[in-house]
């Protein structure tokens, strides 16, 4: 064979793999790029997944909790060193902490920054096992992955309080077993398990290189979300007085609305955050009905922070990206239950929707009790019956000591968990469920904003405080909505936390209010009507629960 020949050869042999490789990602369903187009892609959550999973979560929570007819071990704290069960790989004694067979991707990854001792910030190695290989396809620091100083960085992974989070998809196309060498600590991964017929790309390491451009471009949009462009701008701006309301009407015709921003003046401003709702009406039905204040998570003060969906700016100025469509007609109408008049201004963008028998309605819901003594019991944030998904929530607790709060764990049924009457996610801790970490009593210092996670504010209420350091006494605001991590259900949803006061006593009464923020179809019923008594009533300060607690 002469050199042209070899030439030409060799060139044919690279085109067959070329062409090979690129028939093989047509073939898959799900790859590592469209996950992670899909994570800046807000219409996606609106819409019926395009291709069906289960939202699945693994964690250390304690085996203990096996019924709720056992109160006493249903609560039980000590959440940590449980795992499904340890095996030995090549001479490691290895901790399995996850194991999905068939298709799926892994989503989300939380643990502290230390390990078993608090100053122990190195911890153990984790593995991830795919698709059967006895060799893992990654193994790097636990603790280094989740908190962004291992082979990715934020968004994907970063440091919030005490912990960190990892968001960057593996996805895997047969199988998926994660461990730590050694024991296991505290942990929480969250996993998709898509439908066996389901062709998903499996991960490779070197996607963080090949990708390179796209992680940028991905992670610079989730940190800094930009405005929509296009669309019809609706602008309002009026004094509502007390006990009144008024609706602004939105364009006739499939659309969908993909920014909203508001703006309150009010002479006690704390109380018009708390005692101004906003309702969405949507071909008719209402499917929000909140404080504005809560669904921003600014109850009592306006606090400023950046998510993915939602923003609060040092003017006040609150804004919700999260994308609402209707099919025919829209209004939203404001509430002032207050005694004073409020000023609102509204900015509304409004852009074009193809509704189809997959789209879904946005729904935020609101919800709060009298207040709770320490005596742990499970909370709901909302009941779903239906078929929609899960895309985030916020609760937000006043404590009128200056001690910790939140040992709860949340429980979330999906579908076929209500006739087992166990939870596919049963967590850790309350500040695990929302991203950070306890081993210190909090303090202002631990606030943090992420695309997907805010600790909003941490206490540090001074007034009729005589000591050196509030902590946590007052208002304590955190939020998480939902990524890749969403939850679809089918027929079933309830989404629930303990109310749980770890550390401040017997004596100590907390109050909650809980807002979830969730997709559904036309047909789905929930058990969260407006509740218009209550942001009637003034906003609770400390004193109230000090009395209580007398």
């Amino acid at each position: 064979m002469n050199g042209n020949k070899v030439k030409v050869y060799l060139l044919l042999v690279a085109c067959l793999f070329l062409f090979r490789q690129f028939a093989e990602a047509q073939s898959f369903d799900v790859t590592f790029e469209s996950l992670l187009n899909e994570m800046t892609d807000r219409t996606a959550i609106a819409k019926k997944p395009a291709y069906p999973y289960k939202s699945l979560q693994a964690s250390s929570y304690n085996r203990a909790s096996v019924t709720p007819d056992d109160p006493d071990n249903w609560f039980v704290n000590s959440d940590n060193n449980f795992d499904l069960r340890k095996e030995t790989n090549r001479g490691r004694s290895e901790s399995v902490l996850m194991e999905c067979e068939g298709p799926g991707v892994v989503t989300r990854i939380w643990t502290p920054f230390f390990y078993f001792d608090f100053n122990d910030r190195k911890g153990p190695d984790i593995l991830f096992y795919l698709d059967g290989d006895t060799c893992p396809a990654i193994r790097t620091n636990f603790i280094a992955l989740v908190t962004g100083e291992s082979f990715i960085s934020k968004p994907f992974a970063g440091y919030t309080c005490r912990a960190g989070d990892l968001y960057l998809p593996v996805s895997f196309g047969k199988s998926c077993k994660i461990t730590v060498e050694g024991n296991s600590f505290y942990y929480i991964i969250n996993y998709r398990a898509y439908d066996k017929r389901v062709k998903a790309e499996t991960f490779q390491p070197e996607f963080v290189t090949q990708y390179k451009t796209l992680l940028e471009k991905t992670g610079s949009e989730l940190m800094n979300p930009r405005p929509f462009e296009g669309g019809r701008k609706i602008a309002f701006s009026e004094w509502i007085q007390p006990d009144t309301g008024t609706g602004v009407p939105l364009p006739k015709g499939s659309s969908a609305i993909y920014t909203v921003e508001f703006k309150l003046k009010a002479d006690d401003l704390p109380q018009a955050l708390r005692s101004t709702a906003v309702e969405m009406l949507f071909d008719g039905q209402t499917t929000v009905w909140c404080p504005i204040g809560d669904f921003f998570g600014n109850v009592n003060a306006v606090e400023c922070y950046t998510t993915w969906e939602r923003e609060v700016r040092a003017d006040s100025t609150m804004i919700c990206r999260w994308v609402m469509p209707y099919r025919k007609k829209g209004e939203i109408r404001i509430h002032n239950h207050c005694d004073f008049p409020v000023h609102l201004t509204m900015n509304v963008t409004v852009g074009a929707w193809k509704w189809t028998k997959d789209s879904y309605y946005f729904h935020a819901n609101w919800w709060t009790d009298k207040p709770y003594s320490a005596q742990p019991q499970d909370m709901t944030f909302v009941e779903v019956r239906g078929e929609g998904t899960y895309a985030g929530d916020n609760i937000c607790v006043l404590n009128p000591l200056p001690w910790w709060w939140g040992e709860g764990d949340e429980k979330v049924y999906v579908d076929d968990d209500f006739d087992r009457n166990f939870p596919s996610h049963f967590g850790t801790g309350t500040e695990d469920y929302y991203g950070w970490a306890g081993g210190l009593h909090p303090t202002r210092a631990d606030e943090f904003s992420t695309p997907f996670l805010a600790n909003i504010r941490v206490g540090g209420e001074r007034r009729g405080f005589t000591g050196d350091e509030p902590h946590t006494r007052g208002y304590n605001i955190c939020t998480r909505s939902r990524s890749l991590d969403a939850i679809p259900f089918t027929k079933h949803f309830r989404m629930d936390m303990e109310a749980f006061n770890g550390s401040s006593g017997p004596d100590a009464f907390l109050q909650y209010a809980l807002t979830s923020f969730w997709y559904g179809n036309g047909k789905v019923s929930h058990n969260r009507p407006p509740m218009k008594d209550e942001v009637s009533r003034p906003v609770p300060q400390v004193e109230d629960l000090e009395i209580l607690s007398k």
